[in-house]
């Protein structure tokens, strides 16, 4: 491959085509970390039943109550407990902090709360994001009080 066929990270295809941004931005929230999920739990089968390590909808709606009335340390030790019982990140990430996001505009769309508490409970889920982001090899992430 020449390197004017060669895809960039740009959103450029072969040929120089531009690939729609929507797409690239499906391939890398959706596909690729269901395919880490896959991945992962392939891995561990052997280990042990990855199921029970796999948030509910009652966990989604507790810790969406976390990021209402508590700081990110409450929310962040959450997640940490999930990581010391065994849970991956990614499946963390699909199947706990993006559901908790929607979650969290249902409750602002149906009028269970205000705007300022729905803003401020997804700027405490992006603090958690972040700091899973920056220390991704350890279980243990510090993350300062609102």
């Amino acid at each position: 491959m020449s390197a004017t066929q060669a895809p960039s990270a740009q959103g450029h295809g072969a040929q120089g085509e531009l690939r729609p941004e929507w797409l690239v931005r499906a391939i890398e929230t959706q596909i690729v970390p269901r395919l880490l999920v896959h991945a992962a739990t392939r891995r561990h089968r052997s280990g042990g039943n990855l199921a029970r390590w796999r948030p509910s909808s009652d966990d989604v709606t507790e810790f969406a109550d976390l990021l209402i009335g508590h700081d990110v340390s409450i929310a962040m030790a959450y997640v940490q407990a999930w990581l010391q019982q065994g849970a991956i990140l990614p499946t963390l990430y699909l199947e706990l902090l993006a559901p908790a996001a929607s979650h969290l505009r249902r409750r602002r769309l149906e009028g269970r709360i205000g705007l300022a508490r729905m803003v401020l409970a997804r700027y405490r889920l992006l603090r958690v994001v972040r700091a899973l982001r920056e220390d991704r090899s350890s279980v243990k992430v510090h993350v300062a009080a609102d």
